[in-house]
């Protein structure tokens, strides 16, 4: 049995590859501008990864699943809870990593927060273009 993957999971997989890469150059370096030589490289790839494999696992487990018989409404809402889910490990994690207080470690979060979810929105827009649904 042969597994195909539709354009709405291979959004999901290439958004993950490119909020990656973006969310762990956006935390090393907000990470030291405001945290100074506690935030590694790997530190920042790290905390990019398990926040954004959190997202994936929910993004493409709804693509998978649930995506066929539910209206756009609320695959937005699923969309918004991944984000959630997201931001919050985002924030332990960099509190944790990069040695920082609840401000700092804020700051850091939202600003590659805004710059995944920018990327995350471009990608789809792009997809819904490309390859319009039934």
């Amino acid at each position: 049995m042969m597994l195909f993957l539709t354009p709405d999971q291979i959004s999901v997989i290439i958004t993950f590859v490119i909020g990656l890469i973006v969310a762990t150059i956006a935390f090393f370096l907000a990470g030291r501008l405001l945290s100074g030589v506690n935030a590694k490289f790997t530190d920042a790839l790290l905390v990019a990864l398990f926040g954004l494999l959190l997202k994936f696992v929910i993004d493409f487990g709804i693509s998978l699943v649930l995506v066929p018989g539910l209206n756009d409404i609320v695959i937005f809402a699923w969309n918004a809870v991944s984000l959630l889910a997201m931001f919050i490990v985002w924030m332990v994690l960099v509190q944790h990593f990069f040695d920082t207080f609840f401000v700092r470690g804020f700051t850091i979060v939202v600003i590659a927060f805004i710059l995944v979810f920018i990327i995350d929105f471009g990608i789809n827009f792009l997809f819904m273009i490309f390859f319009p649904g039934p």
